[in-house]
């Protein structure tokens, strides 16, 4: 299924006839990027195409409370009060035979304020009144609305279930609706009312009496799981209220500079450890400037000290061997007699010139007069200074960064407000945080009276198939009533074990895909290594190495968000259907790590088309680079406060025409 076009007619903040080509330019580009700022009409886009496919219907996607008639009301565009019309065509591929659907919705609103509501539908091009006649039963087959919220789904709403019970809600009606198990369990429960009252007329009095007390039970236990239900729908929609309400106390918060306020404190002890990493270096350089390290100021002097000394050097050992060679050269001369005198003569001057030479050496003023220690000192400065120089550059590196990390310290103290600046938005996140805090401790208290119901449910439902199976294996008349009590119950049976291994079956394939996508998602090598289901309850339970247990709460928020998107993802993958994907806000509150994560390897590959509703603080002109590669068109909504309505065209934020 490849959603082609959709046509707004004074619609929501789309203000006259307006299109936008849903359609990405083929599979290898599958990503459709709507882009606009807050209130510009993303969220219409969504609620268009919903309400296209499944007409009153959607009511059961909506948190609102408000009859079809009423919804269809608010929809108009406030400055075109009296009509209104949505019409989308997409395409779905048979046996390779390509089939083109048009379904337009038009509605008026009368005098009296009531909704009158037309349907037209078009097959390949040609007007099909049965099909618009049959329209949910048609649209059920390739996209039913039970399922529908696993692939059109708003971003936001993930951080809501990024929880123990939400992942269990949402695993619950994902499966069952994929699966048929929720009209398999319908089934049950009439099969269980006809065999209940033919029971009656079949059975003994005390089954019968049993079976009157199970059944008022399960009534009664229904009931409270009702009142349970609602009473957590009033928290969830509040918990949203005072969530969108906190995030706008937050943004104020952060731009009257509250985030540094609240790190005051660890900013002061920064930058006092700073300073007294600062100190500390300075105590060292002060070090290195007491010892060898000046010298280094001086190489010339230095070399000029060492060459002094190797020559006063010198010139000792030639003072205190001169007399030596001298009483050696006459010693050696008288004792060549027997050479001619030539050579005697040539022997006799060398003698003389090297005595003389080293006679020369005896004229250098001797004033360092180094003993062993001072020598040997002088002979290793050139090591010491290397490798004090070597200190010394560190030391200033660091006093560089130590330096920088004081501006920065004393910088952000300079732009922190004074405590009776933010006092009353501190006062007010503070209220708002406990709020939200005492909401999840009701909650938890709600998801365990929950727990107990439904396991009350489940016991009393236990025990009714036991007097069922008891009442029926128990008939030996022929009369009508035992035979019907007989064949229900087998029938209800066979029913249930049949619900039971297709669930079976199919968990361990879900189970898989979550996984894959949770692997795909979470990149962290080996975090978790397999996923199961609990078949009764569908709560989720992850294993890391070694079949470590890795508890949900113990996740991030940004972790947990992306099991909830790796859940969404395998849901849709287990489903089989090519479908088409809508995400309104797709990156939530996720933070930069878990985004770039999406943006890698959810959105590219997340469906043949994934369209993507979103605004310039989601997909900045950072990210586009990383979508263009999949990008197979864009569009933007640009909202005109003087008309109050919205117009749509192409490009991006930072590319829009």
């Amino acid at each position: 299924m490849i959603l082609r076009q959709l046509i707004l007619e004074n619609f929501s903040v789309y203000a006259g006839r307006q299109a936008i080509d849903l359609a990405p330019q083929n599979s290898e580009h599958p990503i459709v990027l709507i882009g606009g700022l807050n209130g510009a009409g993303k969220t219409s886009i969504l609620t268009a195409v919903r309400l296209a496919l499944f007409g009153k219907r959607v009511m059961q996607l909506s948190q609102d409370r408000i009859s079809y008639s009423k919804f269809l009301r608010s929809l108009i565009h406030n400055k075109t009060p009296g009509h209104a019309l949505i019409e989308l065509e997409f395409s779905t591929y048979t046996l390779g035979r390509k089939d083109t659907y048009r379904i337009n919705r038009a509605w008026e609103i009368d005098k009296d304020g009531k909704s009158t509501e037309n349907i037209t539908a078009w097959n390949n091009g040609q007007d099909d009144p049965l099909l618009a006649a049959t329209w949910d039963d048609f649209i059920d087959a390739l996209l039913p609305v039970s399922i529908s919220h696993l692939f059109f789904f708003d971003g936001e709403k993930v951080s809501e279930m990024a929880n123990e019970a939400g992942i269990c809600t949402l695993l619950r009606t994902g499966i069952q609706a994929l699966l048929g198990i929720d009209l398999l369990t319908k089934l049950q429960n009439d099969l269980s009312d006809l065999i209940s009252k033919k029971s009656k007329a079949a059975g003994s009095d005390e089954d019968a009496k049993h079976m009157a007390i199970l059944e008022k039970e399960l009534q009664e236990l229904a009931c409270v799981k009702s009142q349970i239900n609602e009473e957590n729908s009033n928290f969830d929609d509040l918990y949203s209220d005072i969530q969108k309400e906190l995030a706008n106390t937050e943004e104020q918060f952060k731009e009257a500079g509250g985030h540094l306020f609240l790190e005051r404190v660890n900013t002061e002890k920064e930058l006092k450890d700073a300073k007294e990493m600062l100190a500390a270096n300075n105590d060292e350089l002060i070090d290195l400037a007491a010892g060898a390290l000046p010298l280094a100021l001086i190489p010339d002097l230095v070399q000029s000290v060492q060459e002094q000394d190797r020559r006063e050097q010198d010139a000792l050992l030639a003072f205190s061997m001169l007399s030596i060679l001298e009483k050696r050269d006459r010693q050696a001369l008288a004792l060549l007699t027997d050479i001619p005198n030539s050579l005697w003569e040539q022997v006799s001057a060398f003698f003389d010139q090297d005595r003389s030479q080293r006679a020369a050496a005896t004229q250098t003023e001797i004033y360092l007069r180094l003993d062993a220690e001072g020598r040997e000192k002088l002979n290793k400065l050139d090591t010491i200074l290397s490798a004090e120089k070597m200190r010394a550059a560190k030391l200033l590196q660091a006093r560089d960064e130590i330096e920088s990390r004081v501006a920065d310290a004393e910088k952000r103290l300079s732009m922190t407000p004074p405590h009776e600046a933010v006092q009353q938005l501190l006062e007010e996140r503070s209220k708002l945080q406990l709020r939200i805090s005492n909401i999840d401790q009701k909650r938890a208290q709600i998801f365990r009276k929950l727990d107990e119901c439904e396991r009350g449910i489940a016991f009393r439902e236990k025990e009714r198939d036991r007097v069922l199976r008891h009442i029926a294996s128990s008939q030996v008349s022929e009369n009508v009533e035992a035979r019907v009590v007989r064949y229900a119950q087998k029938a209800r049976e066979r029913v249930g074990n049949y619900s039971l291994r297709l669930k079976e079956k199919a968990l361990g394939e879900l189970e898989e895909f979550i996984l894959d996508s949770v692997q795909q998602l979470f990149r962290k090598f080996g975090f978790v290594q397999r996923v199961i289901i609990d078949p009764e309850f569908y709560s989720l339970h992850l294993f890391g190495e070694n079949g470590r247990v890795i508890p949900l709460d113990r996740l991030s928020a940004g972790e947990r968000q992306l099991v909830v998107i790796a859940i969404l993802w395998g849901l849709g993958r287990a489903s089989g259907r090519p479908l088409p994907l809508i995400i309104d806000t797709p990156l939530g509150r996720l933070d930069s790590k878990h985004r770039d994560n999406m943006l890698d390897f959810y959105l590219p590959t997340a469906s043949h088309q994934t369209i993507l509703l979103a605004t310039d603080a989601e997909i900045t002109q950072a990210d586009l680079p990383r979508l263009v590669p999949f990008l197979g068109g864009s569009h933007m909504l640009i909202y005109d406060d003087m008309t109050r309505s919205t117009v749509i065209k192409s490009g991006f934020f930072w590319s829009a025409a």
